[in-house]
């Protein structure tokens, strides 16, 4: 049975959209696609209702506690939801459901359906991540979004005999984005370039998800800049190809140093000069830490990586 899976990630920090829905990112996949809304009335019931049960998945359904107890905190969640939430993350996909197994829990009857999950979770993973990078990168350089990972997920399916909804928790692949301001129609606009052009180039999405790797690690100095640094190594290696050298190297410039020099004339001529500059500054911090260990672990330039590798990501996108 052909059937619309929903999965919906709460969404912290959004004040309002442009318009709504927001489509983020369509691939060309049966109507699969990710989306900004407000209108969150039908996602908001899946959410305190999933947040209060606490249901886990193996096979099966397990409740760590009895289902009256659970639907006693229905209530708190959805006065706590209705405060703190203006807008979900949506993911739409269209799959084949398996045969309803009906199980019995504390006197209540849960039909469990089945999907490929192997099959959602691709799917849902890829549109989901590319959604968040594309929407941070939209951002202005001046915010620092970071995700959230919801445990277990909040998803259900739509039946599409009666259109009623139907309870389900595979895959796991939920995550929230926390913006302090409104998003503007460039913001959207931009997100969606971004997030079309990273589904469709696992190379790209890489760098962004470093990027927003770093971004999440504001309680470890280490992790947070070793992560920016590799999503600028990466990034260098991969547009190296695209963009022809305009002059030969010299024999004392190291070879990255040279390749980001390349891409800097290409995308960002005015700049380039200075990029450079931060370029060799981020590459010589992180090569005197590496080598002798003596580095500050707080004084390492993160900012300055993930800088870099934000405004040259976005620069190469635009040119796509």
């Amino acid at each position: 049975m052909r059937t619309k899976f929903i999965k919906a990630a709460v969404v912290s920090g959004i004040d309002s959209l442009p318009s709504d829905p927001i489509v983020i990112v369509s691939p060309n996949k049966e109507g699969s696609r990710a989306f900004l809304t407000s209108d969150i009335a039908e996602y908001q019931e899946a959410v305190v209702v999933r947040e209060a049960i606490g249901i886990k998945v193996t096979s099966h359904f397990i409740s760590p506690i009895t289902l009256a107890e659970a639907f006693t905190h229905v209530p708190e969640h959805r006065r706590s939801l209705a405060r703190d939430v203006n807008v979900f993350l949506v993911v739409e996909i269209y799959a084949e459901r398996e045969p309803d197994e009906v199980q019995e829990i504390d006197g209540t009857l849960l039909t469990y359906m089945g999907f490929d999950a192997d099959s959602l979770r691709s799917t849902a993973d890829s549109l989901q991540r590319a959604a968040l990078s594309g929407i941070s990168l939209a951002f202005p350089g001046s915010v620092s979004p970071s995700f959230r990972d919801l445990a277990e997920g909040i998803c259900f399916a739509i039946d599409p005999a009666s259109n009623r909804r139907i309870y389900h928790v595979h895959p796991r692949v939920s995550s929230s984005i926390q913006r302090l301001a409104a998003m503007t129609v460039s913001d959207a606009q931009e997100a969606h370039e971004f997030a079309s052009a990273l589904c469709n180039n696992p190379n790209l999405e890489s760098i962004a998800r470093l990027l927003h790797e770093s971004s999440r690690q504001s309680g470890n100095g280490l992790l947070k800049f070793m992560a920016a640094w590799t999503a600028l190594e990466v990034l260098v290696n991969k547009l190296a190809h695209t963009y022809e050298p305009s002059e030969e190297q010299p024999k004392t410039e190291p070879a990255m140093t040279y390749r980001f020099r390349n891409i800097a004339n290409a995308l960002s001529p005015l700049s380039a000069s200075q990029d450079v500059e931060s370029f060799m500054a981020v590459r010589t911090a992180r090569n005197t830490f590496m080598h002798s260990m003596k580095t500050e672990i707080s004084s390492l330039p993160s900012d300055r990586a993930r800088d870099l590798v934000r405004r040259y990501l976005r620069l190469h996108i635009h040119r796509l």
